[in-house]
């Protein structure tokens, strides 16, 4: 392969490469250190039980932080998370029915703010720093 040959194929690599570096710097520097003040966007879904994943990693999180339930952290929305839900909703006097809906979500996310105050923005199992709860948990504003 001759040195043209090479200097445009290289040209062509970085060419193709570059949105892809872009998106990842923007992301690294979206999440690297930050404390997101952002509320969720309307239209999150509610965290419910038989839910698994992130969201519900969030809401065992913060409720563990704000109430000590000793939940495991294991994003499984079963009956141990169900029983915690509704005994935060009763302590923080929303209604009771067990499912993380807006008014909980905004306690959720404000517990989570809390410990990313005392404990910085953390990362968790799911490679996705604690501050990124807001994304996925639904808020009232």
């Amino acid at each position: 392969m001759n040195l043209r040959t090479r200097a445009a194929r290289a040209a062509r690599v970085a060419t193709a490469a570059a949105p892809v570096l872009t998106v990842a710097a923007c992301l690294l520097a979206a999440t690297a250190g930050s404390i997101p003040s952002a509320q969720a966007a309307v239209g999150v879904p509610q965290v419910v039980q038989g839910d698994e994943g992130f969201p519900v990693y969030c809401v065992q999180d913060a409720i563990n932080w704000s109430v000590d339930a000793g939940l495991a952290l294991d994003g499984d929305f079963g009956p141990a998370t169900y029983k915690a839900v509704r005994n935060f909703q009763g302590i923080a006097s929303l209604k009771i029915d067990g499912e993380v809906g807006p008014l909980t979500g905004t306690d959720i996310w404000a517990a989570i703010q809390d410990q990313i105050s005392v404990k910085g923005n953390f990362g968790t199992p799911y490679g996705i720093p604690i501050g990124n709860c807001y994304r996925v948990i639904p808020t009232s504003s």
